[in-house]
């Protein structure tokens, strides 16, 4: 696990401002006199506080830091070794966020990555913007610049699926949002999956159909089917499947349906002197 404040001091403020401790990191709730009848609860509150940023730690971090006495102490502690912006960070993502493509992910889980990798950017970053009121419009033009960039990264790693709107979404002026755009693609990304659906499961009904006309329009005799050919032995019927003639096979199915009707009602002896007759 990275330490908290790179990937978790956004999360551990939010936690603690929800449960009102955040007094116990920022100095705001001093620790009491040890006779105070507060002092107790205080100490209750403080170790809970610091249970909860040892927990953020990874194992190796938190020994180092399980010793102190005030969450306030820990997280000043904390500060001081990650608070500051690190370049080899800041490099590490800025390359990640340039490799990242979206391949054979969908586009959620694609634009999930670069969304956090912008807001661990900007997190990190040194850049200060101003918060006085702007009449000259600097600030609206710099962060539609930012806006514009994140935008352009986001469809460059799109697959050329989505080319046609990606190509759309680039002809906008004004350049719509990430926000929006990803909203777009991402409906874009339902469209084909529904079309898609009923393509797949129409294809087996049309395959039964054609099937049943090819087998109703071709008589087997035409695409080579043997026809079998039988003989009697000791009265009963036997197959021998052999090559012949168009006549011949016709002449022997007909030899043959007319031995199996009659030998349903004639004996044994009756049977095979039919058969002698009904071949000569």
């Amino acid at each position: 696990m990275e330490p908290v404040m790179e990937i978790g001091e956004r999360g551990v403020l939010i936690s603690l401002s929800a449960k009102n401790k955040l007094g116990f990191i920022n100095g705001s709730c001093q620790k009491p006199v040890e006779n105070s009848p507060l002092f107790a609860q205080w100490r209750r509150c403080n170790d809970m506080v610091i249970a909860w940023l040892l927990n953020s730690l990874s194992k190796d971090i938190a020994e180092s830091v399980i010793y102190s006495q005030t969450a306030e102490e820990l997280w000043a502690e904390l500060e001081q070794r990650y608070g500051q912006a690190d370049g080899a960070k800041l490099f590490q993502l800025q390359r990640e966020l340039n490799n990242i493509l979206q391949g054979t992910n969908d586009v959620a889980a694609y634009f999930t990555r670069l969304k956090r990798i912008w807001d661990q950017m900007k997190v990190l970053n040194t850049f200060m913007s101003c918060g006085c009121e702007c009449k000259c419009g600097a600030k609206t033009h710099n962060h539609k610049m930012n806006e514009d960039q994140k935008l352009i990264q986001f469809l460059m790693g799109l697959t050329e699926g989505y080319s046609g709107v990606r190509g759309n979404i680039l002809m906008m002026k004004p350049l719509p949002s990430t926000a929006q755009a990803y909203s777009i693609i991402l409906h874009e990304e339902s469209q084909r999956e529904v079309h898609s659906g009923h393509h797949v499961s129409a294809e087996p009904s049309a395959f039964n159909i054609n099937a049943q006309k090819w087998n109703t329009q071709k008589p087997n005799s035409e695409y080579g089917v043997n026809i079998i050919t039988v003989t009697l032995k000791q009265g009963k019927p036997t197959s021998a499947p052999t090559v012949r003639s168009r006549d011949t096979r016709k002449r022997n199915v007909i030899n043959w349906l007319g031995t199996h009707r009659l030998s349903s009602s004639l004996n044994q002896g009756e049977t095979l002197k039919m058969s002698r007759l009904m071949q000569q």
